[in-house]
């Protein structure tokens, strides 16, 4: 693994109690870096954090010296890279979320400059419909050059992933597991092939089973790596629309696939929509919300892209 000392620190400070992400990246930007923060007393850190130094104090408790070199060596037999929150190669876009993860565990393509992303999920039960719209559009929307952005799960999920795939495009795995447990195992295969592409990424270390609580955590950097999100199908309570909510407290662009109004799997995006997400009907929908990030639009015409300016008056 690249930079193992401050790995190394970085675990350490993952095993303080009641410090979670939130106040972690807190406590990151206050000192400057993780060595900034052992190289600080409490009090320093409190002052420069606006913290208690009730909190601050439990830096610098003892911590399991084992369980940070199991993890550093699971690691290396793995081919797991871990990103720090302060590593260049860690993406800007989600450092900008309220809690962050300190620590990215990656395996893959890792980018040096990440790809814009659009995130596509959905009903774990899709219809034949919600399947040839996942992979239509997330084919289309690797071809213009974006990360396609799922979590790997059945549905929807694994559809988007195929149709990146298919069009030889970028496609990020986000897990809520450790990286060495496929969850679904019946993913697994895709996953290689996702690696191949992409990248599969966690912020929970090797053997890290999947349960509600990590499946819940990482939601947010579906929603956190991405520009925009994309509900296919979705029925009332599917975990999707807890996605779409999270997208908007992050502000990110909100997008759902309309559908009938007798088809359960419907309800979620529909509903999004009448709350303002923006209908989607063709990759030009999502284009024409996110022209800010270049001055080209790209297009699909059959089998060729075109691009277009955009033409800004000097307000806009």
């Amino acid at each position: 693994m690249n930079n193992d000392y401050k790995v190394r620190l970085y675990l350490r400070f993952l095993q303080i109690p009641e410090i979670g992400s939130a106040t972690g990246a807190k406590i990151m930007t206050g000192c400057g870096g993780i060595e900034n923060v052992f190289n600080a007393t409490s009090k320093e850190i409190a002052e420069k954090c606006g913290l208690s130094q009730k909190i601050t104090q439990k830096i610098f408790l003892p911590i399991d010296e084992y369980k940070i070199n199991e993890k550093i060596n699971q690691c290396r037999n793995l081919g797991i890279e871990a990103i720090c929150y302060e590593d260049p190669t860690y993406p800007s876009v989600l450092k900008a979320i309220d809690s962050p993860p300190l620590l990215l565990y990656c395996k893959g393509q890792i980018p040096k400059k990440w790809n814009y992303g659009i995130a596509i999920v959905g009903s774990r039960n899709p219809t034949p419909y919600g399947i040839k719209i996942a992979r239509r559009l997330a084919y289309q929307i690797a071809r213009v050059g974006f990360a396609v952005i799922s979590d790997c799960a059945l549905g929807i999920d694994t559809h988007a992933h195929l149709g990146a795939l298919a069009a030889e495009g970028i496609t990020w795995a986000v897990m809520g597991s450790g990286l060495d447990r496929c969850y679904p195992p019946q993913n697994l295969e895709l996953l290689g092939k996702v690696m191949k592409k992409g990248l599969i990424l966690s912020e929970f270390p090797p053997g890290t089973a999947p349960s509600r609580s990590t499946v819940f955590l990482k939601n947010r950097i579906i929603s956190g790596l991405s520009i925009g999100v994309v509900v296919v199908e979705a029925a009332q309570g599917c975990a999707s629309l807890l996605i779409a909510r999270i997208a908007l407290e992050q502000d990110r662009q909100l997008f759902a696939i309309p559908g009938r109004i007798d088809n359960p799997y419907a309800f979620g995006p529909n509903q999004l929509i009448k709350e303002g997400a923006k209908l989607v009907c063709a990759l030009e929908d999502i284009l024409e919300e996110i022209s800010y990030l270049s001055p080209l639009v790209y297009s699909k015409t059959g089998d060729k892209a075109r691009a277009s300016k955009i033409k800004l008056s000097k307000d806009e």
